[in-house]
């Protein structure tokens, strides 16, 4: 699938700022535009781009990064950040149990409260 230019966010330090939305989810139907949003870390974040991302009124962040790589390149976040930062050690603890990060995501996502 050809990702639409549309879709990604034109930052100065951060990298692969996308929206999710518009991608087929199951069942049917498709994700709404500007809910699910990814990205590379925001280490080199500039002020814009933290303006920026104050204006998406983020609701929750999860870092997929481990716990020595957020110690060694922490996140810059706006001014006031009201967002819940769900950097629950997802990859930490998946990986003490020997399991996939990904599902450990999948499982933490299902149990959220929109």
């Amino acid at each position: 699938m050809i990702m639409s230019q549309d879709r990604v966010l034109p930052f100065e330090g951060v990298h692969n700022f996308r929206d999710f939305g518009g991608y087929a989810v199951a069942g049917g139907g498709r994700l709404r535009r500007g809910l699910l949003w990814r990205s590379g870390q925001h280490h080199g974040a500039t002020e814009s781009d933290l303006a920026q991302i104050a204006g998406l009124d983020l609701a929750l962040v999860f870092d997929l990064r481990s716990a020595k790589e957020r110690a060694l390149h922490p996140c810059r976040r706006p001014e006031g950040f009201a967002a819940v930062d769900g950097q629950r050690d997802v990859v930490d603890r998946s990986e003490s149990r020997g399991a996939d990060p990904t599902g450990e995501l999948h499982h933490q996502l299902r149990n959220l409260e929109y």
